[in-house]
């Protein structure tokens, strides 16, 4: 509880620590939080502890997604926009490549520059794959020569 970075207020509860605002809200809705759910200020003030102020969220990822909508409409307006890590602009989600994980981090200009950037670093390796890719699919397609883009 409370890492020194945070303004929460914690209390002891019925033999747990927890945090004030977690019992505003258990005390509204007339039970326990479920497992999981967590508790999101609206203005950001973590000390602004009125019901009014606070929203249940079902789990951190949605609490997350809050911060990073209201990061975005403050910044450009537009909560709906992502901000790209490599220029730093603020963009449409439309123009950006998902990760693995299925979230937004370079926009599509910046990646084609970093994966340039990537296949320039690594010149030599790119193209040991693109001849071996070659030698590979040349002798099971019959002598077909197959292009792979060049290194731009």
């Amino acid at each position: 509880m409370g890492n020194g970075r945070d303004n929460r207020i914690p209390v002891r509860h019925e033999g747990r620590q927890t945090y004030v605002h977690v019992l505003m809200v258990e005390e509204v809705l007339g039970k326990k939080l479920p497992e999981g759910a967590c508790v999101h200020h609206l203005d950001m003030n973590q000390r602004n502890n009125n019901p009014s102020n606070l929203v249940v969220c079902e789990n951190q990822t949605y609490h997350m997604l809050l911060h990073r909508r209201a990061e975005a409409l403050k910044a450009c307006g537009d909560a709906n926009k992502r901000k790209c890590w490599v220029c730093g602009k603020w963009k449409p989600l439309s123009e950006f490549y998902l990760n693995k994980r299925g979230y937004p981090k370079i926009c599509k200009p910046c990646n084609t520059l970093e994966m340039r950037k990537f296949r320039e670093k690594n010149r030599d390796k790119y193209n040991k794959y693109q001849r071996d890719y070659r030698a590979k699919n040349n002798s099971s397609e019959g002598g077909v020569t197959r292009q792979l883009s060049p290194i731009l």
